[in-house]
Order: structure tokens, then C-alpha cells, then sequence
């Protein structure tokens, strides 16, 4: 009998250990024609504090990410302190199923909507990756919100292999004339395309904001050969101030091949 309880505890135990994150599940809706995954695992699956869930409002379905504050993420390297000593990395990620060919050209459309947060100094929300063989793994590009003072404006950063203090070159974007900022976002769907050209070992960008292009040829090295896209919310976790609860909807990903 003894045994038995014993047996009986340890399941149980892991049962629940286990529900913190759902790694492997898959996420893609009928107005997509891709599917994202959950590579890593979330901080919490369920509860309060979930990271991620789906949303529905005049028929229309959506994919949310919300990130609070010291959630720290279920990659192996989140829990490693920062290169300018930041202790862990806030994240809540999915990742492309997928895959994104070198020397092919694509249009990559999605809508993204602010629903609250975005006032920490660096938050992403998308980026592209390439992992492959002998330790190659690179961020391509990446969108963030960013800024010492509120209200964050939104950067593109490319990755540039010839700068090895910061291997990603800038990019302040605006539209119509001006910066585009939290506030100015905040509830409202906005569509972004990019036009990307892949090379063997290069890229070139353009980057439309609600049709209007905002970034035009712009380059960008692609090192390793595993290129896929990942959404969701990731910034650097700090020890001396809490983050505000950051939340952003995901809708109608289209991703095609144009050659």
C-alpha cells in the first residue's frame, strides 16, 4: 500500500509539474496558410498569468500574447544573464512550422494590434531566425518597440556580420511623415508586409506599414540555412524594476513564395 501512495504522489506530481508550458503544440487558423509551434514552452499554460490564448470578437478569430512581469522563458538560454548584465530574458514565443528557402523571394503579410504595455526600454514582437550546423544560429531581423523615454517607437534591426560590437544596424521607422509610437497603435489592427529576397547568403527587405512602405532595399546578412519566423513577445528581464503587463493580437498570417 505504501508503494502504491508513493506511486500514486510521483505521478501526480508530474502531472502538474508538466502543465506549466506546452511545448510542441501547434497554432494556425483558417484564415492562415501557415502554422506556428510552441518550441520552447511557455512561462504558464493556464491561469491568470497565461501567456498565450485565442481570442474572437465579430467572427473574427485571433492568437494573443500577454507577458508579465518575471516571467522568465522556457529556452535554454533565457535563464543566462545578458550580455549588458540583464539576469534572464522575458519571453513568450512561437515559432514558424515551416521553413523559408534561400535564393527564393517572399511576401510575408500579417496584422498585429496593441492592447496594452510596451513601456519597458526593448520589446520584441517578431523576428527571423537561421540555425544550421557548427554552432550557427543568428537573428536576421527583428521588430521592436523601443526607446530610454515613453512613448516607445518602433525599430527594425538587421543583422550586419561586419559590425561585431553591434552585429545589427539600426533602423528608427516612421509613417505618414512621423514616428510610429505605442500610443498611436494602441487597439487598432495594423498590417505590415515584407517583401524579402533571399540570396545564398544575403537578403534584401522592403517593409510595408498599412501599405505604405516604410524600410526599402535594405540588406542584411543570412548566414545559416534554417531560416524561420517567430511572434510573440520577448524583452530582458531586470532585478531592480518590474515590467508593465505587455499584450498584442495576432491575425491573418499569409505567407508566399513570389519565385
Amino acid at each position: 500500500m505504501t508503494k502504491l501512495f508513493i506511486i500514486f504522489f510521483t505521478i501526480l506530481f508530474s502531472t502538474n509539474s508538466s502543465v506549466a508550458y506546452s511545448k510542441g503544440e501547434k497554432y494556425i487558423d483558417t484564415d492562415w496558410n501557415m502554422t506556428f509551434y510552441d518550441h520552447c514552452g511557455f512561462p504558464s499554460s493556464e491561469g491568470e498569468k497565461q501567456n498565450v490564448k485565442w481570442g474572437e470578437k465579430d467572427d473574427n478569430k485571433f492568437i494573443r500574447f500577454s507577458l508579465y512581469n518575471g516571467q522568465v522563458g522556457k529556452c535554454s538560454s533565457d535563464h543566462k544573464k545578458r550580455i549588458k548584465g540583464e539576469p534572464y530574458l522575458e519571453r513568450a514565443s512561437i515559432k514558424q512550422w515551416s521553413k523559408l528557402k534561400k535564393n527564393s523571394q517572399y511576401e510575408i503579410n500579417f496584422r498585429f494590434r496593441i492592447v496594452e504595455g510596451f513601456k519597458s526600454r526593448k520589446e520584441k514582437f517578431f523576428s527571423i531566425t537561421s540555425k544550421g550546423s557548427n554552432k550557427c544560429s543568428k537573428t536576421l531581423l527583428f521588430l521592436q518597440f523601443s526607446g530610454k523615454k515613453n512613448p516607445k517607437g518602433l525599430r527594425l534591426r538587421l543583422l550586419d556580420l561586419t559590425n561585431n560590437k553591434r552585429p545589427h544596424k539600426r533602423y528608427k521607422l516612421e509613417y505618414e511623415g512621423s514616428k510610429i509610437q505605442v500610443p498611436k497603435l494602441i487597439n487598432k489592427w495594423t498590417n505590415l508586409k515584407f517583401l524579402i529576397n533571399f540570396d545564398q547568403n544575403n537578403a534584401v527587405l522592403d517593409l510595408f506599414f498599412n501599405e505604405e512602405k516604410i524600410a526599402s532595399s535594405l540588406k542584411f546578412d543570412v548566414p545559416c540555412n534554417d531560416i524561420k519566423m517567430s511572434i510573440g513577445l520577448e524583452r530582458h528581464g531586470s532585478s531592480k524594476k518590474k515590467h508593465a503587463l505587455s499584450v498584442i493580437d495576432y491575425d491573418k498570417f499569409i505567407v508566399n513564395k513570389v519565385n
